[in-house]
C-alpha cells in the first residue's frame, strides 16, 4: 500500500522548489502531514476495536462492555489517618482546631494524595484524633446543555475513580442510571448514564437526560492511582487545611503534630484487569450478585491487587463459598530482587491480614445473595528448594550468582500472575548452553517430600511448576527425606555446590 506521500509526490512538478518559503511546498506538507495524521489515528482505531489486537485497557473496557460485561475503573485506597496533636499547639492557637472540608493530606514519602471525604469542617478537640481519608483528587467541569433530549459529552482523564462522578444543575443532582428504558420518570427523569468510549483519548461517555436548553451542568468526579494509593509499612503526613476558631489557616511545625496511616488503604485497585477484560468479551451477565464460584471469581476479579487461587463449595453447606487469595507482589529487576523475594517471603506480605480479611468481607457482603455467605482464606502454598551441582569449582564461582538470581526472579512471577508456568528442564537447559556448560540438579518439592514420608514410597518430582491448588515458594524450610525416608529438615532455597 502506498503512502499518501508517494501519492502526493506523483503530481508535484519538480521544477516547485522545496522550500519552506514557497506557497506550494508549504501546501503539499500540510496536506502530507494532515493525511499521515489521519491515516495514523486509522491504524489506531483499527486496532483498539479488535479484541485480539487491542493494547489499551480503555479499549478493552469499551469492547467489553459492548458485550454486556461492565468493566470496573479505578477504586481509590480508604483508610484512617491518625493525627496526634502536641497540647502546645492548643496553646500557641487556641481551642478547638479545624479540619477544613476536602483537606488533602499528603504523603510524605510517596507523595501521594489524600483527601478528607466530607462537605463539612471537622472539630479537632482530641490530641488523638482518626480521620477517614480516600486517595486521589476531586475534578471538576462546567457543561453548558444544548438542549437536545439526551446531552452527551466525554471526560478525557484516565484514572477516574469507579462510582465517583456526579452531576448537579441549579441544585438538582441527576441519579446516575444503567439505562434509561429501564428507569423512566425514576428521579424525575434527572438522570445519567457512563459508557466507556472505544476512543482511547476520550475513554469515558456521559448521557444526560432531563437537562434544559443553557442549563449549567456542574460535573465533579474523583482522580485515584488505584493500586499504588495502598500503604505497607507505616507513612507520616503532611498537612496545610487546619484553622483555628476565627478561620485562619494555621501554621504548624513538624513537632507539634504528627499524622500517619491508622488502617485500611490495602483494597485500592487500578480495576478489572486485563485478563479479565479479554475473557469477559462475549460474556453477558445482569445485576452484580454473588451465589456462585463463577460470580464471586468475576466480582474479585475487579481488585487488581487479588490474586485468586481458587473459590469451593463448602463441603457441608453448599451455599458457604471459601475464597482462597494472596495479595499480588511484584519485584523491581532493576534493585536487588534476591532481597526482596527473600523479604516478601520472610513477612508474608503475600497474605492478607485478619483486618484486611475483614474489610474484603465486607465489601462482598454487600452483594451476597440471600442466603450465600463467604469464608477468607489464605492460598495455600508448596515450597520448593533446589541443589545444583555443578561440574568444575571454576563454573560454581563464575555462574553461580546468576543461576541464583534467575531463580528467584522466576519464582517471583508466581507472586504475580496465577497462569504463569515454569519448567525448570527447559529453563536450566537453556542456562546450560547458553553460557556452554553443565550441571546436575535436584528439585525439592514440599508436598512430594512430605508424601514420601508419610507414604514411605519413592516419588519424582515433575519438572513443570504452576499455580494450580498452591502457591509455589521458593523457600526450603521444610523436611526432606534420605534414602532410608528419614527426614532431613532442609536450611537452604539453593543449594550450590560443585564436584
Amino acid at each position: 500500500m502506498e503512502t499518501v506521500d508517494k501519492i502526493l509526490k506523483k503530481y508535484i512538478s519538480e521544477k516547485i522548489p522545496a522550500k519552506a518559503t514557497n506557497i506550494f511546498f508549504q501546501m503539499f506538507n500540510g496536506i502530507n502531514a494532515v493525511f499521515t495524521l489521519l491515516e495514523y489515528r486509522l491504524d489506531i482505531f483499527k486496532r483498539e476495536r479488535n479484541i485480539l489486537t487491542a493494547q489499551s485497557l480503555n479499549s478493552l473496557r469499551s469492547l467489553a462492555a459492548e458485550n454486556g460485561f461492565e468493566p470496573t475503573l479505578k477504586i481509590p485506597a480508604k483508610g484512617l489517618l491518625n493525627i496526634k496533636i502536641n497540647s502546645k499547639l492548643f496553646g500557641k492557637t487556641g481551642y478547638p482546631l479545624f479540619l477544613l472540608p476536602y483537606s488533602v493530606f499528603t504523603n510524605k514519602l510517596t507523595k501521594q494524595t489524600y483527601y478528607y471525604n466530607s462537605d463539612k469542617a471537622l472539630k479537632l478537640t482530641s490530641l488523638n484524633t482518626n480521620i477517614p481519608v480516600v486517595e486521589g483528587e476531586l475534578k471538576s467541569l462546567n457543561v453548558l446543555s444544548t438542549g437536545n433530549f439526551i446531552e452527551r459529552f466525554y471526560l478525557e482523564d484516565d484514572n477516574i475513580a469507579q462510582g465517583s462522578i456526579i452531576i448537579e444543575s441549579n441544585g438538582i443532582y441527576f441519579q446516575e442510571v444503567k439505562s434509561f428504558y429501564d428507569n423512566q420518570n425514576v428521579n424525575n427523569n434527572k438522570q445519567f448514564v457512563v459508557k466507556f468510549s472505544n476512543n482511547i483519548q476520550t475513554p469515558i461517555i456521559i448521557y444526560i437526560k432531563g437537562s434544559l436548553l443553557n442549563d449549567s451542568l456542574n460535573v465533579t468526579y474523583r482522580l485515584c492511582s488505584g493500586e499504588f494509593g495502598n500503604i505497607y509499612g507505616t507513612n507520616e503526613f503532611e498537612i496545610q487545611n487546619i484553622v483555628d476558631n476565627n478561620g485562619n489557616i494555621v501554621d504548624i511545625s513538624d513537632d507539634e503534630i504528627t499524622i500517619t496511616n491508622y488502617s485500611g488503604f490495602d483494597f485500592g485497585s487500578n480495576g478489572t484487569d486485563e485478563n479479565s477484560l479479554r475473557a469477559a468479551i462475549g460474556y453477558n451477565h445482569g445485576k452484580t450478585l454473588l451465589f456462585d464460584n463463577t460470580s464471586y471469581v468475576n466480582f474479585l476479579g475487579k481488585y487488581s491487587t487479588i490474586l485468586i487461587q481458587k473459590i469451593t463449595n463448602n463441603p457441608t453447606e453448599k451455599t458457604i463459598n471459601n475464597i482462597f487469595i494472596t495479595k499480588k507482589q511484584s519485584i523491581t529487576e532493576s534493585l536487588d530482587y534476591v532481597s526482596q523475594y527473600k523479604s516478601i517471603i520472610l513477612t508474608q506480605s503475600y497474605f492478607f491480614n485478619s483486618v484486611q480479611k475483614t474489610n474484603l468481607s465486607k465489601i462482598i457482603e454487600e452483594f451476597e445473595y440471600a442466603l450465600t455467605s463467604s469464608n477468607i482464606y489464605n492460598s495455600d502454598v508448596c515450597k520448593f528448594a533446589f541443589q545444583i551441582n555443578f561440574d568444575t569449582i571454576d563454573n560454581l564461582d563464575l555462574y553461580s550468582d546468576e543461576l541464583n538470581k534467575l531463580l528467584y526472579l522466576e519464582f517471583s512471577k508466581f507472586l504475580h500472575s496465577k497462569s504463569y508456568i515454569l519448567n525448570i528442564e527447559t529453563l536450566f537447559e537453556t542456562f546450560m548452553k547458553k553460557n556452554n556448560i553443565v550441571f546436575e540438579y535436584t528439585i525439592f518439592n514440599q508436598i512430594i517430600e512430605a508424601e514420601k514420608i508419610l507414604k514411605k514410597v519413592e516419588l519424582s518430582t515433575p519438572y513443570i511448576i504452576k499455580h494450580d491448588n498452591n502457591l509455589p515458594l521458593l523457600s526450603g524450610d521444610f523436611e526432606i527425606c534420605d534414602s532410608s525416608f528419614a527426614p532431613i529438615k532442609l536450611f537452604f532455597d539453593v543449594n550450590l555446590i560443585s564436584k
